[in-house]
């Protein structure tokens, strides 16, 4: 009788294993990016969450105050911990700050063979401060990209990933470029996020939304996949693929009015890992992971938390009663 009450514990417990997602990442003490917004938005995806912390940080809504840094050996030894006893279905990276740390991590994932891997290659704020030296980029470029299924880096990510000087805007023309180039190490998918829709560019493109005024600020991603097929992520949320849709595809509307961005780059990342590990290909993961961080978002619009200029996502905006 026994064994058949543990078999049937065992079963149950089968039948309930939801997708599973390994986050390496660090630490917001904020809880607004890094991990803590990475494990909400594999919550509100229906996904399980691990992680191994790769940083310990002390900020908030105002900014960075300290930083610390963990062993590569101890981050190895969290990895080990998860693939030992949970089965992972993708992984995410975050902030890895230093060569040895990239290539620990990188040496782990070979060695895990894990199906989806997303790398948000935390190295530049979207203002163009730059978080690491030289040799982590490089180290990043050559470790951690040909694992990739998909890269997410922001605008001035991605230029200095593809060897270029950080501008203040990147117009979507050079953001095509860049991920073309950036998928040359080895990624199935790259998305660049944040590039800047010129007025010269809008007449030839399809505009969704309330008119676009004069100096409105326009902001999308731009994919390129590893079969050759180009497509723009726009706001609201749209995929446009092509070829063989025309040159111009692009489908763009307003931006979200919100104050409310801190932990963006994290939440989109970790949302796209989550559609991975739930069985998704790239490009639908794309998709989906845009949809919600669209609708996060617009949530937060009327959220009032943190004395910053910029407060957090609400990613629990369909589980819970803050505003929205």
């Amino acid at each position: 009788m026994l064994r058949f009450v543990l078999l049937l514990i065992t079963s149950c417990a089968a039948a309930l294993a939801p997708p599973t997602v390994l986050l390496v990442s660090g630490s917001d003490s904020g809880g607004g990016a890094g991990l803590q917004a990475e494990i909400k938005t594999c919550e509100a995806l229906g996904v399980f969450s691990t992680n191994a912390v790769t940083a310990i940080t002390a900020q908030n809504t105002v900014g960075v105050h300290g930083v610390h840094g963990l062993p590569p050996a101890f981050v190895v030894e969290q990895m080990d911990a998860v693939f030992d006893d949970f089965a992972v279905d993708a992984v995410k990276t975050g902030l890895l700050a230093s060569v040895d740390v990239v290539e620990a991590v990188a040496r782990r994932l070979r060695a895990a063979d894990v199906g989806g891997v997303v790398v948000d290659p935390v190295v530049c704020a979207a203002s163009g401060d730059v978080f690491v030296d030289d040799a982590t980029i490089e180290a990043i470029k050559a470790e951690l990209l040909p694992l990739a299924t998909v890269i997410t880096p922001n605008a001035a990510e991605a230029q200095l990933l593809g060897g270029e000087a950080v501008e203040g805007t990147l117009s979507v023309d050079r953001a095509r470029a860049l991920a073309a180039r950036l998928l040359e190490h080895g990624p199935r998918a790259v998305v660049v996020k944040g590039a800047r829709l010129g007025e010269d560019e809008a007449p030839s493109m399809a505009w969704i939304g309330p008119p676009r005024a004069p100096g409105d600020d326009v902001i999308v991603d731009v994919c390129a996949f590893a079969d050759g097929a180009v497509a723009t992520l726009a706001c609201p949320a749209r995929c446009e693929t092509r070829p063989p849709r025309p040159p111009d595809d692009l489908r763009a509307g307003p931006a979200v009015a919100t104050r409310n961005t801190h932990g963006t780059g994290c939440t989109f990342s970790a949302a796209v890992a989550a559609r991975l590990a739930a069985g998704d290909a790239p490009r639908a993961a794309i998709e989906g992971a845009k949809v919600y961080l669209d609708a996060a978002l617009r949530a937060s619009a009327s959220l009032n938390i943190g004395r910053g200029a910029h407060g957090p996502l609400h990613h629990g905006f369909r589980h819970n009663a803050w505003p929205a």
